[in-house]
Order: C-alpha cells, then sequence, then structure tokens
C-alpha cells in the first residue's frame, strides 16, 4: 500500500512532469509565452515630428521632409505628400504588448525588414520578425525600449514597403473631370462620352452615364460592366514606372504605333501612345505633349483595346416605360397604341380606353425593350422604305415631349436593319423581333 508520504511525492512529480512537457512543447513550436502588461505599448510617438522614414529591406527605399514636402529620395517622379501622411498616421497606430523572448527564436536576430524612423529629437528603429504561431500578431523590436512587442498582424501589413506606393504615378491629375475618351486601338475608333445627347427621361435607362459615338452613327447607350472597368480605369489611371529612354527610340514603337488614346475634359486635352511591349506585363507608354517614358500594365492596354461591339449595351432601343406618354406599334398594317397616365406616383395603362394588368404591361414591354443587336450593318445606301415593323415612342419630358421613331426593314431572310430616327447601325433578328412585337400587339388589342 503506498503511504501518504509516497503519495505526496507522486504528486509533486507529476507536477513537475507536466510543467517540462508544456516548456518542450513551447519551445518545439517557437510560441513564447507572453508577458502580461496593463497597457499596450505605442511604438512609434509623435508622428507629426518625423523628419525622416527609411525602409530597411533588399529593395530599401528613404522618404525624407525637404522644405515642409515628402520626396522619396532617388526617385524623379512627384511625391504624394497625402500617401506619405497617411503611410505615417498608420504607423502612430503601431502599438503592442510585450513578450519575454529572444530574438533569435522569433526572426529578429536578422530581421529581414525594418524601419528607420528619424524625428526632430530623436531617432528609433522597429525591426519586424516573424508571426507568432496561431499568425494574429508579428513580434517586433523597438531600439527605444530595447523590448519586443506583440503587434496585431492587421497593422503591420497595412503599411506600404515598397517606394511606388509613395509616388504619384497619376496619369490625368492635370486634367479635371474627363469627358470624352477617343480610342484608336488599330482596329477601330471609339469614341465615348459622358455628355447626354438626349433628354434627362430618354436616357433613364442608361445606368452609366457614358455614351458611344464613334464607330456608330447614332449615340448608343454602353455597356454596365464594361464602361464601369474604364471609368475605375480612368479614376486611378496611372504608370507601373519611367525610364529614362528617348521617345523616339525605334525599339519602343512610340513614334510609329497606331494606338493612341486622346482624353479631354472639355478645355484641355491629353494624347497618350502605347508603343511596343516593354515585359511581358507591360507596354511603353507616353504622351504627345511630353518627353517621357513609362510603362503601362497589360491590363491597362487590354481594356483600351475593347472593341466597340462590347462597350454597346447591346439593345437596340431602351426607353424606361415609367417615361412614355404613349407607345405605338405597327405591324403587317395594324397599329396598336399603349397609353400610359401617372397620377401622384401611379402609373396606369390603357389601350383604347381600356385598362391593362401593369404587371402583363411591363412583362411584354420588358422584351420589347430587350431586343438584342445581332450584327453591325456597314451599308450607307440603305434606306428606311416600307418598314415591317414601327415603334414609336413618345417620352414625358420636362418641356413637353419627345419622339423616337423605330423601324424594322427588311434587310435578308434572316434580319431587320434598325433605323432609329432615321439612322442605322445594327441587325436584329427577325423571329426573335416578330415574336415579341407579336406578344406586345396581342396585349394592346383589347378588341379581341
Amino acid at each position: 500500500m503506498m503511504t501518504k508520504r509516497q503519495a505526496t511525492w507522486l504528486g509533486i512529480s507529476v507536477i513537475i512532469l507536466l510543467v517540462i512537457v508544456l516548456a518542450v512543447y513551447r519551445l518545439s513550436n517557437n510560441e513564447p509565452e507572453p508577458e502580461d502588461v496593463d497597457e499596450a505599448h505605442v511604438l512609434i510617438e509623435s508622428i507629426e515630428t518625423v523628419n525622416k522614414l527609411t525602409v530597411v529591406a533588399d529593395q530599401g527605399f528613404e522618404i525624407e521632409r525637404v522644405d515642409d514636402q515628402w520626396q522619396v529620395n532617388g526617385r524623379d517622379e512627384d511625391t504624394h505628400q497625402a500617401y506619405v501622411e497617411e503611410a505615417l498616421n498608420r504607423l502612430g497606430q503601431w502599438q503592442g504588448e510585450a513578450v519575454d523572448v529572444m530574438k533569435k527564436d522569433v526572426g529578429l536576430d536578422f530581421p529581414m525588414l525594418a524601419l528607420k524612423i528619424d524625428k526632430s529629437d530623436s531617432e528609433l528603429k522597429v525591426s519586424i520578425g516573424q508571426l507568432n504561431q496561431s499568425e494574429t500578431d508579428y513580434y517586433v523590436h523597438d531600439s527605444a525600449t530595447d523590448q519586443i512587442y506583440l503587434v496585431e498582424r492587421s497593422l503591420i501589413e497595412s503599411f506600404p514597403y515598397y517606394q511606388e506606393a509613395f509616388l504619384d504615378q497619376t496619369l490625368l491629375s492635370d486634367l479635371d473631370q474627363i469627358t470624352e475618351i477617343e480610342i484608336s486601338n488599330g482596329t477601330e475608333m471609339i469614341r465615348l462620352t459622358n455628355q447626354n445627347p438626349f433628354s434627362d427621361q430618354e436616357s433613364l435607362a442608361n445606368l452609366t452615364g457614358w455614351y458611344i459615338n464613334e464607330p456608330f452613327n447614332y449615340t448608343h447607350f454602353t455597356s454596365y460592366s464594361v464602361t464601369e472597368q474604364l471609368v475605375q480605369l480612368l479614376n486611378q489611371l496611372s504608370f507601373e514606372s519611367t525610364t529614362t529612354l528617348s521617345k523616339e527610340d525605334e525599339e519602343l514603337g512610340l513614334m510609329e504605333t497606331d494606338f493612341t488614346v486622346q482624353f479631354s475634359d472639355g478645355s484641355n486635352e491629353k494624347n497618350l501612345l502605347i508603343g511596343k511591349p516593354a515585359t511581358p506585363t507591360s507596354y511603353y507608354g507616353a504622351f504627345v505633349e511630353d518627353t517621357e517614358v513609362f510603362t503601362l500594365s497589360n491590363e491597362v492596354v487590354r481594356i483600351f483595346s475593347t472593341p466597340s461591339d462590347a462597350f454597346h449595351d447591346g439593345f437596340v432601343k431602351v426607353v424606361a416605360l415609367d417615361t412614355l406618354r404613349e407607345l405605338s406599334v405597327n405591324k403587317d398594317g395594324e397599329t396598336y397604341a399603349l397609353h400610359v397616365s401617372k397620377e401622384d406616383e401611379a402609373v396606369s395603362f390603357e389601350s383604347d380606353g381600356e385598362s391593362l394588368n401593369p404587371e402583363e404591361v411591363r412583362h411584354a414591354y420588358t422584351n420589347l425593350a430587350g431586343i438584342t443587336v445581332t450584327g453591325v450593318v456597314s451599308q450607307e445606301d440603305l434606306a428606311e422604305t416600307n418598314p415591317e415593323i414601327t415603334i414609336m415612342y413618345q417620352i414625358e419630358t420636362e418641356n413637353g415631349s419627345d419622339e423616337v421613331e423605330v423601324k424594322f426593314v427588311d434587310y435578308d431572310p434572316e434580319h431587320y436593319v434598325v433605323f432609329i430616327n432615321g439612322v442605322h447601325d445594327f441587325l436584329v433578328e427577325k423571329t426573335t423581333t416578330n415574336n415579341v412585337v407579336d406578344a406586345m400587339n396581342q396585349l394592346l388589342n383589347v378588341s379581341e
């Protein structure tokens, strides 16, 4: 039988064994035990007194305040002052709890990345080590206190550690809001504008606010998805890097290029030249007005290479139903009319004096407005005589009303050519068009 003394020593032995096991586990996982502190330590205080910031790394760089202006040393491009201030504000949020660990155990004996901060009255160096085991925090050494802290991962990773992030690489900063873009991509000329040629009511269904002129004869609405990409690009159009090469160098392909983009804000314009590939992921670029040569990412060039039919929204003519006073449809010599009435916010529909079911009207009209184009017709000698279908939209406007006349004229056995107010651009399938027009006329023919 075990004595009381033996039981006590056994219990102590078990406790010692557990402590040893836990210690070995921590060492094997390089997971130091944090030291509890009452308050988090702010690593970089008084950000407003910083005069120089050095990123110590393989691709390190310096940002220095000169005459109250920040400058990335060694770069000819302008330094974006707001970007520097934002980055410094992020540094001011770095804080963490002290931990009792060895530098060599957490990647701080020879750190791959560090920041050197020169202030007006002091300097310090902040070195960044490895992630903790849960990958939520970085081990960071502060030279001012000679302590190691656990700093939240998102704080460390939100700081940009590459010099391009502090440079003003925007290409259109000297233009106000862009109102027109003319793209000559070597295949076709495309002209886009955000100046509305229609009444507000007629253009209500255009979700993008942009319109495409060339290469078409009539001004059409643009595709939301493609135009949204273009608008986002305009807001942040930038170069990847500058070069010391001459724009006249034949190897760059800038002087003989047939790929140009003209940007206009209504008062001023800039003409972008796109040359030959600079790298597998970029092209040479330059402005006609400047001598500087830079590189553009493939993504930028890809968007400017978008064909005109992708910019077009794909529909013949979309007019919002609730903006109409009347819609008339003539086919096979029979004309039917839809009258739209508005009282307060309520909209009602009738034909030949009889009320129509609003849901049925909206369904039939959606199909009518959704007639899609199937091709482009470039013949200039086509006439809009003898249309097989004519749709007349009478649109209620602030100044009265506008009319839009859409005619479908025989082109070949499978297609109509479409004329909008006497102007033609597109072909549509006869079968699809006839089906949706017949469905609308059947709804409006209340006499049957």
